[in-house]
């Protein structure tokens, strides 16, 4: 019985074990799967960084090339192609120090210690001056000459601006004298009787502000009276017969001249 008992437990137990080393088995299983993708992340990141270094490291030697377009050997022999500008270059290795002729075929590295260098220098400096002054005298004939048709335009425009005044102070004297000669009329009339002597007389019709009247000449000036009063009828009609009989007594006196020349009266009493 005993036997059969322990047996039992022994059999148990290793059941047990069993199971418990296949979880374990599996954890360990988990582990190594995590392990490796973590190793997996970290190796890709490695690669990555060591792509971006080699990526910088080829764009730096690609900036690096860039200089190192320059003459890294001169020549002593003389240019006969025309020269259309030159550049001094200085030692910087690989570069050598030299000067640099544009010509219509391209660069050409020349050594500066020659004779024919120096006076291919001096000649093109001497033809970059003129070409300068050449420039800045353009530019101050061009400036000249624009200064010229402002001052012209200027000149015009204070012509026709001083036409334009003068027209307008002419019109507006117009206007004031015009005004001035339509206000010397009677604005207003009287109905006083004129004591002084009549020397003529003048019939006003209504212009406004003038209106109807009778302006009589005197020794003292114009006076201005209502054509309706009778007296003022009574004086033209005195003042007319006053007339007749002076142009009368003239005709008169001068009965053997012809009368060609001869007028009305009224017509002299009319302003």
């Amino acid at each position: 019985m005993w036997e059969v008992f322990f047996q039992k437990v022994f059999i148990r137990k290793k059941k047990k074990k069993i199971m418990k080393n296949g979880k374990s088995n599996k954890i360990l299983k988990i582990q190594d799967l995590s392990k490796e993708y973590n190793m997996h992340q970290k190796m890709m990141m490695s690669l990555a960084t060591i792509s971006v270094i080699m990526a910088v490291m080829i764009m730096g030697t690609n900036g690096q090339n860039k200089p190192v377009e320059c003459c890294t050997t001169v020549s002593n022999k003389e240019i006969t192609l025309p020269i259309t500008g030159f550049k001094l270059q200085k030692r910087n290795p690989p570069c050598v120090k030299a000067v640099i002729f544009f010509t219509t075929e391209g660069p050409r590295c020349s050594h500066w210690r020659r004779g024919w260098v120096r006076q291919k220098l001096q000649e093109l400096t001497k033809l970059q001056g003129w070409e300068k002054m050449n420039s800045t005298v353009s530019k101050i004939l061009k400036i000249q000459d624009l200064s010229k048709e402002l001052n012209m335009q200027l000149n015009q425009k204070m012509m026709i601006t001083l036409a334009a005044i003068t027209v307008i102070m002419s019109v507006m004297i117009m206007g004031t004298n015009g005004q001035t000669k339509h206000l010397e009329c009677c604005t207003t009339v009287s109905t006083k009787e004129i004591m002084l002597p009549i020397t003529g007389f003048r019939l006003q019709k209504r212009n406004p502000p003038c209106v109807d009247a009778v302006i009589f000449f005197t020794a003292e000036g114009q006076r201005c009276s209502h054509w309706k009063e009778s007296w003022v009828r009574q004086k033209i009609q005195e003042f007319k017969k006053i007339q007749l009989q002076a142009w009368e007594m003239k005709k008169n006196s001068t009965d053997s001249t012809p009368l060609s020349t001869a007028s009305s009266p009224y017509n002299s009493t009319s302003a």
